[in-house]
């Protein structure tokens, strides 16, 4: 079984990696609904990879070089959040006093199923854009793959990390879904489908980029049977 690292270049979907003197992209969005829930069940699937030539591969490093120089850091938006709620608690600002209801225990609970089928259709609306705009660069279609099953090599303490922060982004959406139910905030009910979208948007580790990570190629498929 070989070894490979994998790259992050620009793309929320994609990863780059190289295998028998050949790039390839990994598609590591999960291919089966229970691998948004149960990290590990990712390495038992097969996974969608796209060959790439030397011209494709250029493209990509290309426009994640130029993408780079306009990324604002996180700890900006970190920052701007803080200081808003500062802003708010001077001036005796209640932020969330315009978005109580008077919702039914049922009408909550309707929202609340909603509300998380909202955080699963942004998600996929965001691998599709990811997609789209990788074909758009590629100017060909990825449709035609191979089929890799991929597992870690020694990466045991990462990834128990990467398993709690998960099970502590779906304590805190429940804990939000309980709030908006009980409290009738629809700002906890916005808080929760985006604690869910970043929760479910999580399971991209399943397959991380960097050095210090290894990959195992298990298998290899043509095509799935």
């Amino acid at each position: 079984m070989q070894k490979i690292k994998l790259y992050y270049k620009g793309n929320f979907r994609y990863l780059l990696f190289h295998y028998q003197g050949k790039q390839y992209l990994l598609d590591r969005s999960p291919k089966h609904f229970l691998g948004y829930f149960c990290l590990p069940l990712n390495w038992y699937f097969y996974q969608k990879v796209y060959a790439i030539s030397d011209e494709e591969l250029f493209k990509i490093e290309e426009k994640n070089s130029k993408a780079s120089k306009f990324i604002l850091p996180t700890s900006l938006a970190a920052g701007l959040a803080v200081f808003v709620n500062a802003w708010a608690r001077m001036n005796h600002i209640d932020l969330f006093a315009n978005f109580y209801v008077n919702f039914s225990i049922v009408t909550s609970l309707l929202l609340v199923v909603i509300g998380l089928l909202l955080s699963f259709s942004l998600l996929q609306l965001l691998y599709s854009k990811k997609k789209k705009s990788l074909e758009e660069l590629l100017n060909r279609s990825l449709e035609q793959s191979i089929y890799f099953k991929i597992k870690p090599v020694n990466s045991s303490r990462f990834y128990v990390k990467m398993l709690l922060l998960r099970v502590c982004f779906f304590a805190l959406a429940l804990i939000f879904a309980l709030a908006f139910i009980y409290i009738k905030n629809v700002a906890m009910l916005l808080i929760m489908i985006l604690t869910m979208f970043i929760s479910l948007a999580t399971i991209n580790v399943a397959f991380a980029p960097g050095e210090e990570r290894e990959y195992e190629i298990v298998d290899v498929l043509s095509k799935l049977k």
